[in-house]
């Protein structure tokens, strides 16, 4: 179930990566450790059996140019509440356009700074369960170290 409302004004993006929640803060401690001294982790860094908990919650992008996204993967917690057309290999662009407009932000965001970034809103989208808000990091990964190839993200939701 999905909030119709295009009204974006809450959904604020964060490059200061100011996280709330402790599985956020627990997933970026991780790709940053995963990252090291380079500008970018690869996807081969991130290691699903050492962050088994946080699988749940996880959702990846392909990135096939600056503003055009793949679903890579989606996470159980994240899957059970989207729409049946948002299956691995499908666009972005075929979500609703609520949900697609805050991710599409966060991705492009991402691509633009070359840097993980924080979003949060004290308003979901999708309103469907017993849940309000959100919270969100997206971290880039490169297969060369150079171009972004894939974005991976988690998203939390808060009840309210």
């Amino acid at each position: 179930m999905l909030n119709h409302n295009d009204d974006q004004s809450d959904f604020i993006i964060d490059p200061k990566l100011e996280v709330r929640n402790p599985e956020l803060s627990e997933f970026l401690s991780y790709y940053t450790k995963q990252r090291g001294d380079r500008k970018f982790p690869g996807r081969s860094d991130i290691q699903p059996r050492d962050i088994v908990p946080l699988l749940p919650w996880i959702h990846m992008y392909n990135v096939e140019n600056s503003d055009t996204f793949n679903i890579r993967l989606i996470g159980t917690e994240i899957a059970a509440l989207l729409p049946p057309n948002s299956a691995p290999g499908s666009a972005l662009a075929l979500l609703p356009s609520p949900l697609y407009r805050r991710l599409q932000r966060g991705l492009e965001t991402v691509l633009q700074l070359r840097a993980p970034i924080r979003s949060v809103s004290e308003r979901s989208v999708l309103t469907a369960r017993d849940f309000t808000g959100v919270e969100s990091v997206f971290a880039p990964l490169s297969s060369n170290e150079t171009d972004i190839d894939i974005i991976i993200a988690m998203t939390i939701f808060s009840k309210g």
